[in-house]
């Protein structure tokens, strides 16, 4: 199992010994192959004793095998696409059978800071899938959604004893947060601080990335529950620095997926939600 788990990388250069006396050192090293030894030195004239090669071995977990495991514990959704890599740690598995729904499904290993949730979330943007789908994840990204696709936590989902997927839970779950969003006629905007999901009647979930934008949102959110529905330039972009919602959001993202979308100019200088009628 352990060798699966774990690849060989490499063997260290260089090591960090703590001394009783000296506190840490770093140190050379210098491998004899043949003797499966490496010498020990401070610079090229210090030397300080040897160690066996097994001491200086450098780990990496084997991504493939932990990977393989994954899928086979998602069997029960029908996956059969061999994974396709899209980058940041994102694979699409083809389309999963969930209850009555066949779903595009996607695999993200790297929930590990903010510029890798922008780029997954630009990423199955750019898919052109027509169906809300599954991303499922490692641990928790701190998200339900992104975009259109729920985010499900395999830690979650997964029957340890047996070591697949728990599919009638995941069905509950998808037949919940399904028929939530859809139903939903009235504006929700769900903020953890760094990161915020808006949802608005007749539209796909947007999933906002970063505080300075969350936070314009949830200015844009406040007039809506308030009643003033729009907000002046000035006032809502005074913590970004930005002189427009495009430079704030960035060009790209703004005319390409946000204005007019999510949100638009009722009239010069002001910005509002774009909450259509239900």
């Amino acid at each position: 199992m352990t060798a699966s788990f774990l690849s060989q990388r490499t063997i260290a250069t260089e090591i960090l010994i703590d001394d009783d006396d000296l506190g840490p050192i770093e140190t050379a090293t210098h491998a004899d192959l043949g003797r499966e030894i490496a010498s020990l030195s401070i610079g090229e004239d210090i030397p300080l004793g040897e160690a066996g090669l097994d001491q200086l071995l450098s780990w990496t977990i084997n991504r493939d095998y932990i990977r393989s495991k994954v899928l086979s514990a998602l069997a029960p959704l029908g996956v059969t696409t061999r994974p396709e890599g899209l980058g940041r740690g994102l694979y699409s598995l083809g389309s999963g059978q969930v209850g009555s729904d066949r779903l595009p499904i996607y695999l993200w290993e790297s929930i590990d800071d903010l510029k890798s949730l922008q780029q997954v979330d630009s990423l199955l943007r750019g898919k052109a899938d027509r169906a809300s789908g599954l991303v499922l994840t490692p641990g928790d990204c701190g998200l339900d959604y992104l975009g259109k696709h729920m985010v499900v936590n395999l830690a979650e989902t997964i029957d340890t004893d047996q070591r697949q997927l728990d599919l009638p839970g995941l069905e509950l779950l998808w037949a919940n947060r399904r028929g939530a969003a859809v139903s939903a006629d009235a504006v929700e905007f769900l903020d953890h601080g760094d990161r915020a999901v808006l949802f608005l009647p007749n539209e796909d979930p947007w999933t906002i990335i970063g505080e300075s934008r969350v936070k314009i949102v949830e200015k844009l959110y406040k007039a809506h529950l308030s009643g003033q529905n729009s907000v002046q330039t000035g006032a809502l972009l005074n913590h970004t620095g930005s002189a427009s919602p495009a430079a704030a959001f960035g060009a790209s993202d703004w005319n390409g997926h946000i204005k007019d979308r999510y949100i638009y100019s009722p009239k010069r200088k002001f910005w509002a939600l774009k909450i259509a009628p239900t």
